[in-house]
């Protein structure tokens, strides 16, 4: 297995959608292609040489993804090409996609049937043109941020053989690191794609929830889950956002634009700022305390770039955080055990589930309902509360995760090491989902990095297309680490 750092060079790299191109010559249209078997041949190529690749993958289906690949290949162009014309795509376990089973990261005692339609995220991608190339290992149930299942080979970081590769959403960011798919559907409740996108080196976003269709995708906890996508580049995250959330592309989105925003009528979206025009609150107290020491210098050598790209980036305290972090803490245990009662009320049942998630339910089964309602309210009140507390600014910034990923075999041996990944995996990624607004995680660590690490931009809710537009502004500062 290669133990070499693949995403160096990744982070460079753009990448090129196989969209097909017209040709007009002599007064004919001819149809020219790139060929998007080779592009997918890449991704199989990537997936076959690495071992690491082969244990993202539950379900591999790069063969299924070849037949579809020779059709849309010989398939005449249309103009303009589908959005996601032959991109080959990982879909993480969670969601439903017809004849095959959902397994979401469980070995359960139960039958479970293959689903008979796809979930509302899979059809739009297959309808762009997508290529499926399998189904992505996760956390059991979703409910854990380290990315560790003991159900099935275990993944890790592309940055060392044995380093947690981050989760839920594990295979997915792996997938997309090592270059076994181009793009990937992940699932995002407190960190699930934000925390793996940290620490493979990749970009993970989380849009606001709600913007994308849930239909068809295993829950967790309802009023903070959303849909989200792993690529290479924010371009990447933007061209899937138009596909699964097509409604964003108007004029007016669906967040009131401020008076540096401006939107591009032909492309449809809206138009990458100048640096000087950023005003950048970078957060500072619990979320930036007890740092590891890689973490720390690539966020500070993060922010130096930025200010030295003229975007004024200026220190911000949530006053509130401790509320913040108490509230999402309810909701997310409340939720989750009520997702899976079924499980909580089956002792043999619960029994094969991994300490970690099985003691999240069991905590989750124990909060009186009093503590749910306040706690809802408290997000309520929090929201507005920070809402009017960046109103003079265009994002927020934040490390994804504090730490460096974890070594996988010191947390199966040591369960204060388990419980210590478990917590400051998610501590800063839980922020957004509580708040509801939508949040892209960048690598920021220098090429030729020893360990991974990730910049979080932070928007403001349903403000996902401006929010894209400011982070490209901030990734082409990055790329210059």
């Amino acid at each position: 297995m290669s133990t070499s750092n693949p995403t160096h060079h990744l982070r460079r790299a753009k990448v090129h959608w196989r969209a097909r191109a017209r040709v007009h010559r002599c007064g004919s249209t001819m149809t020219t292609y790139a060929s998007i078997a080779d592009n997918l041949e890449a991704c199989r190529q990537a997936y076959a040489n690495s071992t690491n690749a082969q244990k993202a993958f539950t379900v591999p289906l790069f063969d299924e993804a070849a037949q579809h690949a020779e059709r849309l290949d010989a398939t005449p162009a249309t103009r303009p090409a589908p959005a996601l014309w032959g991109v080959p795509i990982a879909v993480k376990d969670i969601f439903d996609m017809h004849g095959h089973r959902t397994f979401n990261g469980r070995q359960s005692t139960r039958t479970v049937e293959p689903a008979e339609s796809d979930a509302a995220v899979v059809s739009a991608i297959r309808r762009a043109g997508a290529v499926i190339v399998g189904r992505t290992h996760q956390t059991e149930m979703a409910f854990s941020a380290t990315g560790y299942n003991p159900h099935y080979p275990q993944p890790h970081s592309p940055f060392g053989k044995g380093l947690m590769p981050g989760g839920s959403s594990s295979g997915s960011a792996v997938a997309v690191a090592e270059g076994a798919a181009t793009v990937a559907l992940g699932t995002d409740t407190g960190g699930s794609i934000r925390v793996p996108a940290a620490w493979c080196g990749v970009v993970g976003f989380k849009p606001t929830s709600g913007l994308i269709s849930l239909e068809g995708v295993v829950p967790l906890a309802p009023s903070l889950d959303t849909c989200g996508f792993f690529a290479r580049n924010v371009a990447d995250c933007a061209r899937m956002l138009s596909v699964c959330a097509p409604h964003l592309d108007t004029a007016e989105g669906t967040m009131k634009p401020t008076p540096r925003d401006v939107w591009d009528s032909e492309s449809k979206s809206w138009a990458i700022p100048s640096p000087q025009n950023l005003r950048i609150a970078c957060l500072e107290g619990t979320l930036t305390n007890d740092m590891d020491a890689p973490t720390e210098a690539s966020y500070r050598a993060a922010l130096d770039a930025m200010r030295g790209a003229g975007m004024s980036v200026e220190p911000l305290e949530l006053p509130f955080f401790d509320e913040i972090m108490e509230a999402m803490r309810v909701i997310f245990y409340v939720e989750g055990a009520h997702s899976n009662l079924a499980i909580a009320r089956d002792a043999e049942e619960l029994a094969q589930v991994d300490e970690t998630v099985r003691l999240r339910i069991v905590d989750g089964s124990a909060i009186p309902a009093t503590e749910y309602v306040t706690a809802l309210r408290t997000r309520a009140r929090l929201q507005t509360a920070m809402s009017e507390l960046t109103a003079n600014v265009d994002a927020i910034v934040l490390p994804s995760v504090p730490v460096a990923p974890p070594d996988v075999a010191k947390c199966e041996s040591d369960p204060n090491a388990m419980a210590t990944a478990a917590r400051m995996s998610s501590r800063n990624t839980r922020l957004s989902n509580v708040l509801n607004v939508p949040a892209i995680s960048l690598p920021c660590h220098k090429v030729g990095a020893e360990f991974p690490a990730g910049l979080t931009v932070m928007g403001r809710t349903r403000g996902d297309g401006a929010l894209l537009a400011r982070a490209t502004a901030i990734e082409r500062v990055l790329l210059a680490l």
